[in-house]
Order: structure tokens, then sequence, then C-alpha cells
């Protein structure tokens, strides 16, 4: 929607640019947050085969769900796809806690710290066997990256061409099936900054969901970490040392890999993350990447000026630039107060009601003996 459309009927209020700026990184913020639970759960045919073998190539709209994370987490499937559907939401609502800084995180194109992928496939393989779900762990993460790339590769074929008769090759609609319009042309410039992290082809965590029981912390959840052995752009090998005190068991094969609990996994990755940072800087770079307004997967640039006009901007109170990560000054708004504060307090909530149905669930299940 143009800015025109969109204030017809004039501002509804005059405010500071300060209070502006507030407003549209919550607005990013709350988008952003609702982009990463509908990405890392509506995908069920896109993962919906029997053996690695057969899996189907990836939409470009998929492909960039993968891009701008430190990593996969697998869960391997071995009761039912309600099992599966809670621990999903549980750790995807542990992990955004982990690692969301309010007001101070880049979220513009999908940024995100895991990437969570739940395969229909029929493991086949003994999930207590530490070497066997690494190896499965490193397999898949090949497997996927390597559609991603392809799929990268095409946009980049059609971006050097004349791609108006062809894009089509990239996912069957304009339009995405959450109801997130998806510009297929723009999106083929974005790839530059969609970017598979090197990061995410070195290490990927493992969870069966044989393991989960809700009546416990997601914290303490048995998860796998596995070294995939391909460390290509690393700044430097990966280690468990770190982490070496928290190592429940460790299998130093061809693929290295250790059991530990999630808390150690997800702060494992953070580390590894800002270690990459350190070394290379934020990629993709938040201020060449938010060139005019520019997001990748979350508000555009018409939406973000109709929103600011809205609430009294004007070009005389200066350019609106990204990346959203600088708009709001801290010390007028600290990050415990406002929508941010609402917003993580309501998905606190949202996961009792889901922890409290689980639990009743399982107790049902266990009288039943399932």
């Amino acid at each position: 929607m143009s800015p025109q459309n969109q204030t017809t009927e004039g501002p509804t209020a005059v405010a500071p640019l300060h209070k502006i700026l507030h407003k549209l990184r919550e607005d990013q913020e709350q988008v952003h947050n609702t982009y990463l639970f509908y990405s890392n759960h509506r995908h069920i045919n896109e993962f919906s085969f029997d053996d690695i073998e057969e899996m189907p190539d990836f939409s470009l709209q998929l492909a960039n769900e993968f891009c701008n994370k430190a990593a996969p987490v697998y869960i391997l499937k071995g009761r039912n796809y309600r099992v599966t559907k809670w621990l999903e939401i549980s750790l995807l609502h542990y992990i955004y806690r982990m690692w969301f800084r309010p007001y101070q995180s880049e979220i513009e194109y999908g940024q995100f710290l895991v990437k969570i992928v739940s395969p229909t496939m029929d493991p086949k393989i003994d999930t207590t066997s530490l070497s066997e779900v690494a190896d499965l762990a490193a397999e898949l993460n090949e497997a996927f990256c390597d559609k991603v790339e392809r799929c990268q590769n095409l946009a980049q074929e059609l971006a050097e061409h004349d791609f108006d008769k062809q894009w089509e090759k990239l996912g069957p609609t304009n339009r995405r099936d959450d109801g997130y319009d998806q510009d297929m042309r723009q999106s083929i410039l974005d790839q530059e900054f969609f970017i598979l992290q090197p990061l995410f082809r070195a290490v990927a965590i493992a969870v069966t969901d044989t393991n989960f029981n809700p009546e416990l912390p997601i914290s303490q959840l048995p998860v796998v970490i596995t070294c995939t052995g391909i460390e290509d752009g690393l700044s430097a090998p990966i280690t468990f040392d770190p982490i070496v005190k928290k190592i429940e068991e460790l299998d130093e094969g061809d693929v290295r890999a250790v059991k530990t609990t999630l808390e150690t996994a997800i702060a494992f990755l953070m580390y590894l993350e800002r270690r990459e940072t350190e070394a290379f800087g934020l990629r993709p770079d938040p201020v060449t990447s938010t060139k005019d307004l520019a997001s990748g997967c979350i508000l555009d640039r018409d939406e973000i000026i109709g929103r600011a006009r809205r609430l009294g901007w004007s070009e005389d109170m200066g350019s609106l630039v990204g990346p959203s990560s600088r708009w709001v000054d801290q010390e007028i708004y600290p990050s415990e107060l406002g929508m941010t504060k609402r917003l993580m307090a309501n998905m606190s909530c949202f996961e009792q009601i889901e922890k409290r149905g689980m639990v009743r669930c399982w107790n049902e299940r266990s009288m039943k003996g399932a």
C-alpha cells in the first residue's frame, strides 16, 4: 500500500521523532516475531519425505528462512504429530527469549539464532545412540543446505537475465500462504542479503521428541550438538572447549558431537555467533541491507512510511533510515518498557497455557499407558 493511500485521513497525533521511531521499532519486532512463528511451524508439506534423497526442491521463500541463522535445530520424530508440535512451540519460545534483545537485535531479513525443522521422515536409527543421531543430523544438514544453495543459484541466474517469465520456478504463487505478500521480483533482488551462514553449515542441533517431557524445564531437554566438519568461511575451527564441563557424552568420530542440555547448546551457539561477528562483522551489513528501509521479510518501505505519517512524521523531521536496531533511544525507552515487554509477557503466558494443556494430555496418555 502506498503512503498516499495510507494517510488519507491525516495523522491521528503529532509526536516527537523519538516516539515515532520507538513505535515503528515495536511494530517491526511484532511482525518479526509473527514471521518466526509461522516460518517455523507451517512448512509441513515441504519437509514431508521418507528418505533424504526424496527431499523436494525448495521455493525461494522457504530457502530464505534458512538464511541469516546460526544453526538448524532438527527434531527427529519418534512419537506423534502432537508431541512434535508441542516441542516446536516450546523450543521456539525458549530460544527466542534467550536470543532476543529488545530494540537492539538485528531482525531484518529474518535474522534469528536458529531454524527449527521437523522432517516427517522416520529416523530409522537408534535415537539413543549419540553417533547415529549426529550422523543423521550432519546428513540432513548437508541436504537442506544444498537445497537452499540450489534455489539461491537459480535466483541469481534469474536476476542476471530476463526473469519476468521464469520466476514461477521459485514458487507456485506470489502470495504467501500465511497472509504476507511476497514480491518475488524484489525477493530475487534481495538475495545478496539472505545469507546461508558458514556457521549454519558447520553446526547442527538435533532433538529427539522421545526425550521431551512437558513437566520438566525445557532448558534441561537433552540435545545433540553436531559439528558437521564443514568449516569453510569460519574464523576458526569449532571446539567444545567452552562447554567441556557441561558435556554429558562425547563422540569424536568422523562427525564430532556431544550430548548436553538445550540451555548449554543455545549458549554455545550464541558464543559462536558472537565469535564470528567479532571476526567478520554483522552479515548482512545492517546499514547496506536496510538502504531505503528495505527489510527482506518484515515491514517494507511503504508500510513504514505510512505508519510514520499517521504518527505525525514528515520529511522536515529528517529521513527515516535503517536499521531499526538504531531507532530507539534506550535512555528514554528502557527495554523493559512498552510493547516489547508486553510481547515477551504474552509469549510467556501463551507458553504457560500450552504447557498446562501439554501436561494434562501427557497425564491422560500416561494413565492410558500410551
